[in-house]
């Protein structure tokens, strides 16, 4: 597993620009979406949660997770003779690099949520309350109930088990656009239909914290398992 980190670092150290560009995209757009000189949010919030869930996550997060993890992997043949010794390796790597890349994005996205909440709440409200809905802020009535922490996690292991899925459906399909487009069209029609995640963040983080993180584990273990599985059994020739 350590030759698979130190493959994902030289990943993002060939493309270090496209990734600082791409991590800079949520806090830009959060920021965006806050100040007063913008109406794109019509979207109230009053802490962290709230803010990050102005955006959809089906809508922004998704695509613009698969657009990073996507641009970071490129496979060949000198790279398959290079980095890997079995085929199972390819997999190792793949989850090494989603697993970093869901760590980045996740904690670029609630740092800079932080932020924002932190400066609005404590340093605009406080001293200027009559000027706090021109963000788009809302003050709470009562203490949320959702612990940081627990929201925090479970972000990452959806983002992860995104990013896994779509590198199965990669494998299987041979195509990076045909499996974005797969992979992000199920969860758009899914949120609009029955909206697991959004009750994966809303109810999973606040009452049921233990059983969410445990089920998205072993969802991720399953994808990895069926994509070792897949490599192993890969024509590379044809």
């Amino acid at each position: 597993m350590t030759k698979m980190i130190r493959a994902v670092y030289q990943d993002i150290k060939l493309r270090a620009k496209l990734v600082i560009i791409l991590l800079a995209f949520a806090p830009f757009a959060m920021v965006i979406v806050v100040l007063p000189i913008t109406s794109i949010s019509l979207v109230m919030w009053s802490n962290l949660f709230d803010l990050i869930r102005t955006f959809r996550y089906e809508f922004f997060f998704i695509p613009l997770f698969i657009f990073l993890v996507g641009a970071l992997y490129h496979f060949n043949d000198w790279i398959r003779m290079r980095r890997y010794d079995h085929r199972e390796d390819i997999a190792n790597h793949l989850l090494a690099l989603v697993m970093v890349m869901s760590g980045l994005l996740s904690s670029t996205v609630f740092l800079a949520a932080g932020i924002i909440s932190l400066v609005i709440k404590h340093l605009i409200y406080p001293y200027f309350p009559a000027y706090h809905a021109l963000f788009h802020y809302k003050p709470a009535q009562i203490t949320e109930g959702t612990s940081v922490v627990c929201f925090l996690i479970l972000f990452y292991l959806i983002t992860s088990f995104i990013g896994m899925l779509y590198f199965l459906l990669r494998a299987w399909t041979n195509h990076h656009v045909l499996a974005a487009f797969l992979t992000i069209s199920p969860f758009i029609v899914e949120e609009i239909v029955y909206s697991i995640i959004s009750k994966l963040f809303d109810i999973g983080a606040a009452n049921y914290p233990i059983h969410a993180t445990t089920l998205l584990l072993v969802l991720i273990f399953l994808l990895f398992v069926i994509l070792r599985l897949t490599f192993k059994q890969k024509d590379f020739f044809n």
